[in-house]
Parts: C-alpha cells; sequence; structure tokens
C-alpha cells in the first residue's frame, strides 16, 4: 500500500531495499516511514526519514542511527532508531518526532503486534490524559494540571 501512495517517488527501490536490511539484522518491533514522504507533501529530490523502534529497552541515540545508516547504500534514508522503552518514553514526554511519526507516519513493517499495540496504547492514555493536540507549529499540552511546566514542544516546519 505503501508504495502505491509513493508511486512517483524515484526512490522507493532504496526503501524496499533498505527495510529488507533492516528487517533481517536487526528485528525490530516496527518500521514507519514519516515526514514529507508520509505526509504526502514531498519533492521528487526528498529524502525518506524512517524510524525503526528496536526491542531492546533503550538505544544510544547516534549508535541507532549509526546501527540502520550501515544497512543504507543508497544514501537517500535518513534513518533514526529508539529502544521500545525509550520510544514510549518520548510519547509520554510528549516529544515531536514521536507524535509525528506516530500520528503520520505509515507503518511499512510490523514485527511484533503486542509490542505495537502496546505503544499505541501508551499514545491513547497520554493524549488522553494530556489533552494532547496538534497546532499548526507542533503539540500543544492542554492539561496543565497533569502535565508540569512545559507546556508545548515545537517542531520545524516540514
Amino acid at each position: 500500500m505503501w508504495k502505491e501512495r509513493l508511486a512517483d517517488y524515484p526512490k522507493v527501490g532504496a526503501i524496499e531495499q533498505f527495510l529488507e536490511r533492516v528487517i533481517l539484522k536487526e528485528d525490530p518491533i516496527c518500521v514507519l516511514l514519516f515526514g514529507s514522504l508520509a505526509r504526502g507533501d514531498y519533492l521528487l529530490c526528498s529524502d525518506a526519514d524512517i524510524l525503526a523502534i528496536f526491542r531492546e529497552p533503550e538505544v544510544n541515540f547516534l549508535q541507532g542511527i549509526g546501527r540502520l545508516k550501515e544497512l543504507d547504500d543508497s544514501g537517500w534514508i535518513e534513518p533514526i532508531g529508539y529502544g521500545k522503552e525509550q520510544f514510549k518514553r518520548m510519547i509520554r514526554e510528549v516529544n515531536p518526532l514521536a507524535w509525528e511519526a506516530l500520528t503520520d507516519g505509515i507503518l511499512l513493517y510490523l514485527g511484533d503486534e503486542a509490542a505495537w499495540q502496546e505503544i499505541l496504547r501508551v499514545s491513547a492514555e497520554t493524549k488522553q490524559t494530556l489533552d494532547v493536540v496538534r497546532t499548526p507549529t507542533g503539540w500543544e499540552i492542554r492539561n496543565e494540571e497533569t502535565w508540569q511546566g512545559r507546556r508545548s514542544w515545537s517542531s520545524p516546519p516540514g
């Protein structure tokens, strides 16, 4: 299904090859395409933002990127990887990258349905508890009593 959405994107083959390698080498919980390709506002020269959620609880930020970068020969993939617990924490903290990936992302691969459902449950609970809403510049937390300190994170325009 995702390939049909990107029918005019010239690097679909690079995404497919990268995805195959990630599945074989990393066995992730899931892999998401996010950013302009997922939203549909991409250019033919846009890179592919891909997020992998690894099975281990935490992954060093740079090591996660490095592990995935090694699997891309094309140079068109901008990968990022997080551990399962790390990503759930990002959701609870209303991290804009995590929320964008979950809200606008396209699920390219699902390797662990139960873990994915747990991630979605955390997202739904956080959205309800904090009253998280999308704004033109990012995400806003409307329940100030529950959220102490920060009210919103902004994300740069796509």
